[in-house]
């Protein structure tokens, strides 16, 4: 799916400075704090793999571990084209 970030952005842009720093720092707040999200599931991910080597011996579960690893990852890469694609493309009174 293509996300047409530069609609958005002109939408973002065409407002008035403070609103437009107010969504600025509303976005990076939203981005950090999944991102931290999604570590923790990263955390989780390599915990279980390691528990079910350990213990299981077996690579049947390891096929729903590689699902949460492939998941993490997408919404990893959707994060930073939030942050690339978007959010540094408005405008500030610094930039």
């Amino acid at each position: 799916m293509t996300i047409p970030w530069d609609e958005l952005v002109r939408t973002v842009n065409d407002l008035a400075p403070e609103e437009r720093s107010r969504f600025r720092k509303i976005f990076r707040t939203f981005t950090h704090d999944l991102r931290q999200a999604c570590g923790q599931i990263q955390s989780a991910e390599r915990l279980l793999r390691r528990d079910l080597v350990e213990r299981v011996g077996s690579d049947e579960w390891l096929e729903l571990v590689d699902v949460i690893h492939a998941a993490n990852k997408n919404a990893n890469n959707l994060l930073a084209a939030l942050t690339v694609d978007f959010i540094e493309h408005i405008e500030t009174d610094s930039a």
